[in-house]
């Protein structure tokens, strides 16, 4: 059985500044699940904000494939329906779907 992971990017990844010093940054969560887990494949659920970002420079898939250079990753746009992502409730069917399909791929 493949190891996946399915995770929603937030604005923690792929690192993020740390409050107490100046110029020092801290890996996401992400980044220490697949350093310590090493997935097969990684699936990004991305809303629009961090979907944008990925397309500017690739900061997700680049960091994902530094820390773990075999790793294949799929993205996951967030529907356009979906306006505030702060709204939780809205993503239990979107979840559910895309994980119900990632268990019948492996």
């Amino acid at each position: 059985m493949d190891t996946v992971l399915f995770s929603p990017v937030s604005d923690r990844d792929p690192c993020s500044a740390d409050p107490k010093y100046k110029d020092v940054y801290r890996d996401g969560a992400l980044l220490q699940i697949v350093r310590t887990h090493r997935p097969q494949k990684v699936y990004l659920f991305l809303t629009r904000r961090f979907e944008e970002l990925e397309e500017k420079d690739h900061r997700y898939t680049n960091m994902l494939r530094h820390v773990c250079p075999q790793v294949e990753i799929e993205l996951l746009p967030c529907p356009a329906s979906i306006q505030n992502a702060a709204l939780f409730d809205q993503f239990d069917d979107l979840f559910r779907a895309h994980l119900e399909a990632i268990h019948a791929a492996h």
